[in-house]
């Protein structure tokens, strides 16, 4: 199931409602707290897991998916789980997600 892949990198987030952490914040929003993930390198079974805090409560300080990808991808390179040459493919894992 993992074969077609270079990275398997499962991701959640830790959010608190409005303003629990900052009375700034609209009740009506989430503020992230931090990005969870595990990484998975199927060719070498590799495993590493970490969490990205975030800059601030606010929407400005979330990381886009992209963001968070190129973040994932450079710490897979710097454990030696890949290398950095060419096209990575990477099957994501949501712990939960809604579209």
């Amino acid at each position: 199931m993992t074969s077609g892949f270079d990275l398997v990198v499962g991701f959640d987030t830790e959010y608190v409602r409005g303003s629990y952490l900052d009375d700034s914040i609209p009740d009506a929003d989430n503020a992230v707290v931090s990005y969870q993930l595990a990484i998975y390198a199927p060719t070498t079974g590799a495993k590493k897991s970490g969490i990205i805090p975030t800059a601030g409560l606010s929407r400005r300080n979330r990381l886009s998916m992209r963001g968070f990808l190129i973040r994932v991808v450079a710490a897979a390179v710097a454990e030696g789980m890949i290398t950095a040459t060419g096209k990575i493919r990477i099957a994501l894992v949501a712990h939960y997600s809604r579209a």
